[in-house]
C-alpha cells in the first residue's frame, strides 16, 4: 500500500522559497515572491491555506459571470483518450478531472512499469489504492493515485500533466506566475485580475465542490455536477473543488525533498483552500481519496 501522505515539512518549503533566483525580466525569468507562505504538505495531501486575490469575500455571493473563452477544442488538441480539452491559449487542458472510466482504459492498457521514470521507479502498479474499480457509469473522478501514475496516464492519452507553459516541469517557485504555469494561468484566465476563483473574485461558497457544499457533506462529485463551477475560460470545469489535482511541478528540482504541487482545493476545502493560487505538496508517491489529476496538451 502506498503511502496516504506527506509528513508536514513546512519549513523545508519555507527554506526551499528563500533560496535565490533571478528577478522577473532576468533571463530565465521567474517571480520574486517565490513559494506561497501558505504552501506545506499535511498528513492527507494538505489543504493550501493561501489567500484569494484582491477582491474575493467570504460571502456566499452570487459568483462572477464565467469568462468568454476558446471554449472546447475540436481537432486542435489530443482527443482520442480522457477529457475533451479547451484551448487556453498556446496550449490546451482538460476540460475536466480525468474521471475513473477513462483511467480504467489505461489500466487495461498494461502500460510496462519499466518505462517510467527513474524517480518512478519505485511505482509498482497503475491501479489506484482506493476508490477501485470503477462504481457505475464511473463519472466520478479518479482518485487515489500517485504523481507518478498521473504523469505516465497523460503521456499514454497524448497529453502530459500539466507543468510549465511550452512544455516541461514548471519551478515550484513559479506556480502561481500565469506566464509560467499552466494549471494557474488557466484557472486565472491568463492572471487577468479577475479570477482569484476560476469563476471570478467574488468566493460561492456552493458554487464548487467545496467544504460548504452539499450541505457540509464532503462527498466526491462526478465531474461537471456543479454547473456554476466553471472557467477561468469556458468549458473548463472543477478547477475549484471535488478533488484536488496533481502538476508537474516537484520540489526535487531545487535540490529539496521529493514533494510535489497539487491544486484547486477539494471537497474539505475552505474558501482559501478553493482559491486559484492555493498550492500542497505531497510526496510524489503518495495517494488518497481526495487526490487526482487533469492533463494538458501539447
Amino acid at each position: 500500500m502506498r503511502p496516504a501522505g506527506a509528513p508536514s515539512l513546512f519549513a523545508a518549503v519555507a527554506a526551499l522559497a528563500a533560496c535565490g533566483l533571478p528577478k522577473s525580466g532576468d533571463a530565465p525569468p521567474l517571480p520574486e515572491t517565490g513559494l506561497d507562505a501558505s504552501v506545506e504538505a499535511s498528513d492527507d495531501g494538505g489543504e493550501g491555506d493561501a489567500e484569494p486575490g484582491e477582491g474575493s469575500t467570504a460571502t456566499d455571493a452570487p459568483a462572477d459571470a464565467p469568462p468568454e473563452g476558446d471554449g472546447p477544442t475540436s481537432g486542435a488538441c489530443p482527443g482520442a483518450q480522457g477529457p475533451t480539452m479547451v484551448t487556453v491559449g498556446s496550449y490546451c487542458i482538460d476540460s475536466t478531472e480525468v474521471t475513473q472510466a477513462q483511467y480504467l482504459l489505461f489500466v487495461n492498457a498494461e502500460v510496462p512499469l519499466g518505462s517510467q521514470q527513474t524517480y518512478c521507479t519505485g511505482n509498482a502498479t497503475w491501479v489506484p489504492t482506493g476508490q477501485w474499480p470503477p462504481s457505475g457509469a464511473g463519472t466520478l473522478p479518479v482518485t487515489s493515485v500517485t504523481w507518478c501514475d498521473a504523469l505516465a496516464y497523460c503521456a499514454w492519452a497524448g497529453k502530459r500533466l500539466c507543468g510549465q507553459i511550452g512544455g516541461g516541469s514548471v519551478n515550484p517557485l513559479a506556480v502561481n506566475a500565469a506566464a509560467f504555469d499552466e494549471w494557474y494561468s488557466a484557472c486565472t484566465h491568463a492572471g487577468d485580475g479577475q479570477h482569484a476563483y476560476p469563476y471570478g473574485n467574488t468566493y460561492g461558497g456552493t458554487t464548487c465542490n467545496g467544504g460548504a457544499a452539499n450541505g457540509g457533506a464532503q462527498i466526491v462529485e462526478p465531474v461537471e455536477s456543479f454547473a456554476g463551477c466553471v472557467g477561468g475560460y469556458a468549458g473548463l470545469f472543477d478547477m475549484s473543488g471535488n478533488v484536488r489535482e496533481w502538476e508537474d511541478s516537484c520540489s526535487a528540482m531545487l535540490g529539496g525533498a521529493d514533494l510535489c504541487n497539487d491544486r484547486g482545493g477539494s471537497v474539505n476545502s475552505d474558501q482559501a483552500g478553493l482559491a486559484c493560487n492555493a498550492t500542497d505538496l505531497g510526496a510524489r508517491n503518495s495517494s488518497n481519496d481526495h487526490l487526482g489529476f487533469r492533463c494538458c496538451a501539447p
